[in-house]
């Protein structure tokens, strides 16, 4: 179990991304930082920097558990904090003009959960 302060930030699968740059942010500030994206493997740098990495599906609620259970098993329980900044309505591949309604009210869904 760790003793620092612990941060959760979803959406780190891009190398120059918010996301990203936020976890490396706070492993300096010295938080147990849990990097988070659907594919474990786009976050390589930030496991060689010291960041958990977490394969994690915002909108797949078995993802979301083993997530949980993940960061829990380390922390004891105890989460500081939580960056949501998973983009699922970029993570389509297409541009605003090209998205069905009901991908962009999925899209809203994810990013902003009911």
């Amino acid at each position: 179990m760790t003793s620092s302060p612990s941060v959760v930030i979803t959406g780190c699968s891009e190398p120059l991304s918010i996301g990203t740059a936020l976890a490396r942010a706070y492993l300096k500030r010295g938080y147990t930082v849990f990097a988070t994206a659907r594919n474990v493997s786009s976050m390589t740098a930030l496991g060689e920097a010291g960041c958990h990495l977490i394969a994690l599906d915002v909108v797949d609620p078995e993802s979301i558990a083993n997530a949980v259970k993940q960061v829990s098993d380390v922390t004891g329980g105890r989460l500081n904090i939580l960056v949501n900044n998973v983009s699922a309505y970029m993570s389509v591949g297409r541009s605003g003009a090209q998205i069905t309604l009901l991908a962009f009210r999925q899209a809203l869904r994810a990013e902003r959960p009911c």
